[in-house]
């Protein structure tokens, strides 16, 4: 069977993925949050005091990306962090 973009899923999830930026783009304020940062947001609010490792785990989103969305979201006053006793990461 010869390789086709119509019948790659790889493709078709990549447009899909597309589609879906520019319509979550259409309906967002230019300094609103991205989608990446809602989601980071999301996992925080529904679970108060979470570590980068335990956002990682919730999100999916790398290590050094989540460092940079919540180094951009703390600049920006939405989240605030906290050294704990028992892990200065955290």
């Amino acid at each position: 069977m010869a390789f086709t973009l119509d019948t790659s899923l790889i493709h078709l999830l990549h447009q899909a993925s597309q589609a879906a930026e520019e319509i979550f783009a259409a309906g967002q304020s230019k300094d609103g949050p991205t989608p990446r940062q809602l989601a980071v947001l999301a996992a925080i609010a529904q679970n108060e005091g979470l570590s980068q490792t335990d956002i990682v785990e919730h999100t999916g989103v790398d290590r050094s990306t989540l460092a940079d969305i919540v180094r951009r979201l703390e600049e920006r006053g939405f989240v605030a962090r906290k050294r704990t006793k028992e892990d200065a990461r955290a």
